[in-house]
């Protein structure tokens, strides 16, 4: 969970921010009340002893009216309507849909407990360098400035609406505090005529599109941002870093039947001569480490840099449950073994499984990993006991993505899908998705494709991300990049490939497509990262 604020969302966010003032207001008459009331004592103690004065009570606890939780839909108007759930919508960033409103407010002095009254001498300008994500997160660059001749210490109080919650400071000089039951907050020190710039990610829980809007005294206009939507979302975040993706296959040749049958497993994992696929292979796992528990595994080897944060880390395995006749009993839903470079071994049930849309034998699990890498770090990873058939024709594979944090890297925008689409020749199976990013001009790119089952030699198929053609006429030839072992250079039936490009999005999307002529492909996992101006 990124936060831990329950706050209104869509219009009942409005009322929210509109309740939270009347909270200040009804505080801070409270306060006015008693102030009035001791002067009318003093009043009353100056008249003369023949009037009596009434004899004090207790005092009593003021009631202040609380924001009562929210029921029921998102309410909209007729002028901004409700828009539906996204699981497959494809939403570019100029949508329109309920407004999010996020309220600063900017108080003096460094915040403890209570509540400031005295705005500072500051102003700020509000913008983001990418859309908001429904179901994800979106980055709020503030940038403060003071106009005065002497430095100002301030909070700048985040008032969220339901369904927004405050994820993280990731960028500039703030101290941020998300309190229990309040609104998270910011202290600062600006100094006399300077410009402190700091990002915020908040969290967007709902699936619904529409709009984040930024308002507050301080502000000389409201910014609008718009809430998007791509398909199959795991994760998306701005910050200085990126998205390493490691895999790799638990499946190989199999020495002694291949022997019997003529063909060089040498040969078949090197991709050179006709027998190169799965389907004319005899297929046996690697790895196998019985007093280890395990019936299979493989390592890939995780590469960040020294003193990086580990922001998100997923693990995604795949497998087939019935192939050629072997029926694995132990189901998809069976945990995997993850060995990480302390040695430590640990179980990992997948929190979700998909079944395939056309074979529901073949499925993919995942599970978040984020604590485990960051304990971890860089270094080999292991990872094995993938329910699979140990056949001719069947494939296992894992695959990593880990979405880290370093200062040292440039600004990017970052996106994870796992869409596990179906393509094949057969229409309507190919797979075609909008993404929203940037506006950009020949912005630098990196594109890290996870595919289950391509095959090398089976053209024609496409890959193409914005105009461009990736990977040839076999982009799905079950090539992994990165280091690895086993490291074949034909993993048969899984690819693991990284394209650096170079993207124009005027419009602020990528269009992202792939379709094959001649063999069925898994797509799996999309990781894209840009880089920001």
């Amino acid at each position: 969970r990124l936060g831990t604020a329950d706050r209104s969302f869509g219009a009942a966010a409005l009322f929210a921010t509109r309740s939270d003032r009347t909270r200040r207001a009804i505080v801070l008459g409270s306060v006015a009340a008693v102030v009035l009331a001791l002067v009318g004592v003093a009043s009353l103690a100056r008249q003369s002893d023949d009037e009596p004065v009434g004899a004090p009570t207790s005092a009593q606890p003021v009631e202040v009216p609380t924001t009562p939780p929210a029921t029921g839909e998102p309410v909209s108007s007729a002028a901004d309507p409700t828009v539906p759930e996204t699981t497959d919508l494809e939403l570019r960033p100029d949508v329109s849909g309920p407004v999010n409103t996020v309220e600063l407010i900017f108080d003096e002095g460094i915040r403890v407990v209570g509540l400031q009254t005295t705005p500072p001498p500051l102003s700020a300008v509000v913008s983001s360098p990418a859309p908001a994500f429904a179901g994800g997160s979106g980055t709020l660059d503030i940038a403060v400035t003071n106009t005065s001749a002497a430095a100002v210490d301030a909070s700048i109080e985040i008032v969220l609406p339901r369904g927004v919650v405050f994820d993280a400071l990731v960028a500039g000089d703030a101290d941020c505090v998300d309190p229990d039951n309040d609104s998270p907050y910011c202290n600062v020190s600006v100094g006399a005529g300077a410009t402190l710039d700091m990002s915020i990610r908040v969290a967007l829980e709902s699936s619904v599109v529409g709009r984040l809007q930024v308002e507050g005294d301080a502000l000389p206009e409201a910014f609008d941002v718009p809430i998007v939507s791509t398909r199959d979302l795991i994760h998306n975040s701005v910050g200085r870093g990126d998205v390493a993706v490691i895999g790799n296959t638990v499946m190989a040749c199999d020495d002694a039947a291949a022997a019997e049958l003529g063909i060089s497993c040498a040969d078949v994992h090197a991709g050179i001569g006709d027998v190169v696929n799965r389907w004319d292979v005899p297929m046996t796992f690697t790895g196998a480490a019985p007093v280890l528990g395990l019936f299979n595994s493989s390592v890939a080897t995780l590469e960040m840099p020294e003193g990086a944060t580990v922001v998100d880390a997923r693990l995604f395995w795949s497998g087939d449950l019935n192939q050629g006749g072997v029926v694995v009993e132990v189901g998809a839903e069976r945990p995997v073994t993850l060995r990480g470079p302390d040695g430590a071994i640990v179980s990992v049930e997948a929190q979700d499984v998909s079944l395939g849309d056309q074979d529901a034998t073949q499925y993919v699990g995942r599970a978040d990993v984020t604590d485990l890498v960051a304990t971890g770090g860089s270094g080999d990873y292991l990872v094995g006991d993938i329910a699979t058939a140990e056949v001719r024709g069947s494939y296992g594979a894992w695959a990593l993505v880990v979405v880290y944090d370093d200062d040292s890297l440039p600004r990017r925008h970052r996106v994870v899908t796992d869409p596990f689409d179906w393509v094949a020749p057969e229409a309507p199976f190919d797979y075609e998705v909008d993404m929203p990013v940037p506006v950009s001009v020949d912005a630098p790119a990196h594109l890290a494709v996870v595919a289950y089952e391509g095959e090398r030699g089976f053209a024609p198929e496409q890959l193409v991300v914005g105009g461009q053609r990736l990977g040839g006429d076999n982009p799905f030839d079950s090539t992994i990049s990165g280091p690895r072992s086993p490291a074949f250079d034909n993993s048969l039936g899984v690819d693991i490939d990284a394209y650096d490009l170079s993207i124009d999005t005027p419009n602020g999307i990528l269009d992202i497509a792939a379709t094959s002529g001649d063999d069925g492909v898994r797509l799996a996992v999309i990781a894209l990262t840009v880089d920001l101006a």
